[in-house]
């Protein structure tokens, strides 16, 4: 581990997930491994981006965080353009990034992976407008239709493939413009998504080739016809492996635009309406893994 004697920064998301006892574990674990750290509560959405950008100015050693994958995000945002290396301690409900790359979703296990390993993985990091995010932007859901804090209290990881069947149910019609590095494809679909990372939720979905450090995005449009929802639904589900009669592409820059407008979600959070613009940031953010 580093020398530097800094208190490491934890930040904690009270929000996330269930309850569990994530200042004894850090505590105790810190404590086994003489290493200090300073607590600091999140209560609003850019508290933990604040709180990472002030840690990687007053050069932390790394910036730990407890929450799910909005929240590591936000610390992403803070740490961009740092070589400080983030440690996570999964607290939602999906915890998507963790899963990827092999992070034990076990707190403790998490902790102490943080305190003894000197691996870290560089991950890619997708930038639209001035907001990145780590998994997927995808488009067409309306606000009402997003999976809601109650249903994920209720059915935890099966609450986002839940929320993409009732979703297709009544999916939206579209004609989509899809610019990949330059090239141009229009077609019918319900729906885009733009993956950085093929877990939704925690939920291994297996879209294409993606993985965390390909320097590429990967982009797939499922087509409005019946056939493509009934196959995509039994895609999500995992009820059979099965192709979803998509367009499907990969590349460095991308322009997705729709008409009608489309609304656009970032790692579950909306953002704005169709079009948008986005571009690939390769190995942005190193992530402490086992």
């Amino acid at each position: 581990m580093s020398t530097n004697n800094k208190p490491i920064p934890v930040i904690i998301n009270p929000a996330s997930g269930k309850p569990q006892p994530v200042l004894h574990t850090v505590n105790e674990t810190f404590r086994a491994h003489s290493l200090t750290w300073r607590g600091h509560l999140t209560y609003q959405f850019g508290d933990a981006t604040r709180f990472a950008q002030q840690a990687a100015a007053d050069g932390a050693r790394m910036v730990v965080v407890y929450g799910g994958d909005g929240t590591v995000l936000e610390v992403a945002n803070g740490i961009m353009g740092s070589d400080v290396p983030i440690g996570i301690l999964p607290g939602g409900t999906g915890n998507a990034v963790a899963t990827e790359l092999g992070i034990s979703r076990k707190i403790e296990e998490a902790a102490e992976l943080i305190c003894t390993s000197e691996n870290r993985r560089a991950v890619d990091i997708a930038q639209v407008d001035d907001q990145y995010y780590l998994l997927r932007l995808y488009t067409g859901i309306s606000k009402d239709q997003a999976a809601s804090r109650e249903l994920k209290d209720k059915y935890h990881l099966l609450a986002y493939p839940m929320e993409v069947v009732k979703v297709l149910k009544n999916a939206p019609h579209a004609q989509y413009t899809v610019t990949v590095d330059g090239k141009k494809t229009e077609v019918a679909a319900m729906t885009c998504f733009v993956n950085n990372l093929d877990q939704m939720g925690g939920v291994d979905i297996d879209v294409g080739d993606i993985t965390p450090d390909d320097g590429l995005v990967d982009v797939m449009l499922v087509s409005k016809d019946r056939q493509a929802r009934h196959q995509l639904r039994h895609y999500v589900l995992r009820h059979e492996d099965t192709e979803t009669h998509a367009y499907h592409g990969q590349g460095k820059v991308v322009t997705v635009d729709a008409d009608p407008p489309q609304t656009v979600w970032l790692d579950g959070e909306f953002y704005k309406n169709t079009p948008v613009t986005i571009q690939i940031h390769p190995s942005a953010i190193n992530i402490i893994v086992p």
